[in-house]
């Protein structure tokens, strides 16, 4: 993936005459560039063989777009994140659902989302947002930020879950 994306600014460097700083941002950009196609390729992909796209690409977004304000754990290599994104997409969307989905009831589902999204909105409270040694988070003020878009993320999710369920009834 690495090789991938340092071919592909290379050559968009070259075309453009960029040099330095800006060549770095790019060949910064093209790797997630080329992470996130990879990435949600997969997911469509074991999503189609198993019959769970809409659900592996529903928790694909959902989690992507928490993830960006709340950082996150961080591996030792880009391949591994990809592979363990993937893995957790396909996992979640299968026992979703295929086990879930016959068994437990509107009852059980709301209790269990209530217990998710409490303890998420906790998890926030004692860790979000996490940063890395690439992307430390260097002032206060964009600590409280990034949590507040947490909490504002997390908010709509349990909206959402809430309209579904009442839906449903």
């Amino acid at each position: 993936m690495l090789i991938l994306s340092k071919k592909i600014s290379t050559i968009v460097c070259e075309s453009l005459n960029i040099t330095g700083e800006e060549r770095e941002v790019i060949e910064y950009g093209m790797i997630a560039l080329v992470q996130t196609i990879i990435f949600v390729f997969g997911v469509v992909l074991i999503g189609i063989f198993t019959g769970t796209a809409l659900a592996a690409l529903t928790i694909c977004l959902t989690t992507s777009i928490l993830r960006k304000y709340s950082g996150g754990v961080h591996v030792s290599s880009l391949n591994i994140c990809t592979i363990i994104g993937v893995a957790f997409c396909f996992l979640a969307s299968v026992l979703i659902q295929y086990v879930l989905d016959g068994w437990i009831n509107l009852l059980w589902l709301s209790l269990v989302a209530t217990a998710c999204y409490a303890l998420a909105f906790i998890v926030i409270y004692l860790k979000a947002p996490v940063d890395s040694e690439n992307k430390p988070i260097k002032t206060l003020k964009k600590k409280i930020r990034l949590r507040k878009s947490c909490y504002i993320i997390l908010t709509t999710y349990a909206l959402i879950t809430i309209c579904t369920h009442l839906s449903q009834l």
